[in-house]
């Protein structure tokens, strides 16, 4: 096999003014949105630290989605800037990085998805239940990560053994799926993926529906009571939190090339 080349000469050349002003566009763009990416990650894992994210389930809950948030952005959209700026592909510098990065970019947004979704049933427990302290403790939100990481770790490490080095038609060696694993990655892979992202999607909807059916109900029940005594009714903790959980969807639309 050939040696191997940092550069890409698969990735196709822009010959024309549209494809030009993409490119421009990823090479000024890209690095504004990581770096605010990076950065507020950080600022709001520092806060979470100091306000001790681990007494709470949700404060322990987006304490861990900050940091996958943060994986993401450092395993998909910073390769696809330098890919981009400098015809790059930093998944071809080694085998063991081509492997990892293709492990990581898909495990990190899959695992950031169902963190969404933990918050969710989180919220909705609750804004349910009287007895949420008992029924979610941060052990508990703790297990259940570990269980979702070890799953999704599994169902993501056929990429340690599919994919790797191949020969492409330039006679350099570039980071792909391995030829006798084309047709599994091709049928098998994409299927489960694409299923994985549509379960999260729908637990997360069916509980986010109930939870704001909840709260109707819940200012429905108390604001005829602060009108009898002459006060505006404010919403609870519950609902400020929800909106908080519901306005923070991730961007996880990192293209695989």
């Amino acid at each position: 096999m050939s040696e191997n080349t940092t550069t890409c000469p698969d990735a196709p050349s822009c010959e024309n003014d549209i494809c030009k002003t993409a490119n421009y566009i990823w090479m000024i763009i890209s690095p504004v949105l990581l770096a605010f990416g990076l950065i507020g990650g950080l600022l709001i894992s520092i806060v979470l630290i100091r306000i001790r994210f681990q007494t709470t389930p949700l404060l322990f809950f987006l304490f861990t989605l900050a940091i996958t948030d943060m994986v993401i952005l450092c395993v998909g959209l910073l390769r696809l800037w330098v890919l981009e700026t400098w015809q790059i592909d930093i998944r071809d510098l080694s085998n063991a990085g081509c492997k990892l990065l293709h492990f990581f970019v898909y495990f990190s947004m899959q695992f950031s998805s169902w963190i969404l979704v933990c918050v969710t049933v989180e919220r909705f427990i609750k804004c349910r239940y009287m007895t949420y302290t008992s029924m979610v403790t941060v052990k508990k939100c703790m297990t259940s990560l570990l269980v979702i990481f070890v799953v999704l770790g599994s169902l993501n490490s056929h990429y340690f053994w599919t994919h790797g080095f191949v020969l492409s038609k330039y006679n350099t060696t570039v980071c792909g799926v391995l030829p006798e694993y084309e047709t599994f990655d091709e049928c098998i892979v994409y299927t489960l993926q694409y299923s994985n992202y549509a379960v999260s999607y729908i637990f997360y909807t069916v509980y986010d529906k109930r939870i704001r059916r909840q709260l109707k109900q819940i200012i429905r029940a108390t604001k005829p009571r602060f009108r009898s005594h002459g006060s505006q009714y404010t919403m609870d903790s519950c609902s400020t939190e929800i909106h908080t959980v519901s306005s923070s969807v991730s961007i996880k639309s990192v293209s695989q090339k």
